[in-house]
């Protein structure tokens, strides 16, 4: 009887510490994944950030293209064929530009 109780004392104390080696397994993933969330986290900020910034960009190149459109549609009204040459090569020039600071 008592080697029966002494195997199941020691069966008992390899299951308490089977589970306390998968608790602390169990902790280390659930720090893991926390820490790979704050890194989610913090990249989804950043990201946040650079959208901020280029809807800005995007606002002040089309307030900018609004005003070099206003004064085209004036210097348009002109019959000079050479001014309107010279206009719709600025304009492409223009663009060209834009395009560079959007996607350069």
């Amino acid at each position: 009887k008592f080697l029966n109780m002494s195997s199941q004392a020691f069966a008992h104390k390899q299951f308490e510490e089977d589970q306390e080696n998968q608790l602390d397994q169990i902790t280390k993933i659930a720090h893991n994944l926390h820490n790979h969330a704050n890194e989610i986290h913090e990249e989804i900020d950043r990201q946040g950030e650079m959208i901020d910034q280029t809807g800005k960009a995007i606002e002040k190149t089309n307030a900018r293209f609004g005003v070099v459109n206003k004064k085209l549609s004036e210097l348009l009204k002109t019959s000079d064929t050479g001014t309107i040459y010279t206009i719709l090569c600025l304009f492409l020039i223009l663009m060209i530009l834009i395009t560079f600071v959007l996607f350069g």
